[in-house]
């Protein structure tokens, strides 16, 4: 509950701007998903930069097409941390990640 309060609050991101459209084709979705503490580590939010996802995207060679869209996802953990600020930095990060490299991302909370 207390995470929702935070995700509310977040503004200036893309995500928060949706406005639904009467002329569009549902893409597919393909989903990366990055495992918490491997590239990036949610209890330091200074470890989400593009460079993991931009990896994915030089290997694959493509983003996607109108079609089918690469995206990537992240597990917030959030009861294994017990500063909520840190949890909100990087929930920052994660969606400059996906605003700077214009890539979707799917957050899975995880409790």
């Amino acid at each position: 509950v207390i995470l929702a309060v935070y995700l509310i609050r977040i503004e200036g991101h893309r995500a928060f701007d949706y406005a639904p459209s009467t002329n569009y084709i549902n893409p597919q979705y393909i989903v990366s998903h990055f495992a918490p503490g491997f590239e990036w580590n949610q209890q330091n939010p200074e470890s989400i930069t593009t460079n993991y996802a931009q990896n994915m995207i030089n290997k694959l060679g493509t983003k996607g097409n109108s079609q089918r869209l690469l995206a990537f996802g992240f597990d917030l953990t959030y009861f294994q941390t017990t500063n909520p600020t840190i949890l909100v930095q990087s929930l920052h990060r994660i969606f400059n990640v996906s605003t700077e490299l214009n890539l979707p991302v799917l957050i899975c909370l995880d409790g």
